[in-house]
């Protein structure tokens, strides 16, 4: 759900869908309702989570036991995981590399780049008009 408002409501149905099993559930959640708030909120109803961490490149350093370890994808392609820390907190954080995903992310960038230098250029030409 993209309501973060729900997500107190989800947790607790959660809880009362895995009570009886000993194994642990793991919350998993997308980058834009994991907010701080949220987070805390997750750890006090006594539950771990995975999600996409909105930390910068820059908050973010190797970890001094976070040797990279490479896997396949399920069309072969090589992708490093890395365990890694973050200077203001203990939490573990993976770091995720994958050659095609930046290329993917490049073409992206540049698709924007060109859209964003023909709009100039109209614009341009549309205040030389006389």
């Amino acid at each position: 759900m993209s309501d973060s408002k729900s997500l107190c409501e989800i947790i607790d149905h959660l809880r009362l869908s895995t009570s009886i099993n000993s194994k642990r559930a793991i919350v998993v959640i997308d980058a834009g309702i994991a907010t701080e708030d949220n987070l805390t909120l997750i750890q006090e109803k006594g539950y771990d989570y995975v999600c996409v961490s909105r930390s910068t490149k820059a908050e973010i350093k190797k970890a001094k036991t976070g040797n990279p370890v490479i896997v396949n994808d399920k069309r072969d392609r090589e992708i490093t995981l890395e365990k890694v820390l973050t200077d203001q907190d203990l939490t573990y954080y993976l770091k995720i590399t994958s050659p095609t995903k930046a290329l993917k992310e490049r073409g992206m960038k540049t698709l924007f780049e060109q859209r964003f230098e023909e709009k100039l250029e109209c614009f341009n030409l549309s205040l030389s008009k006389d």
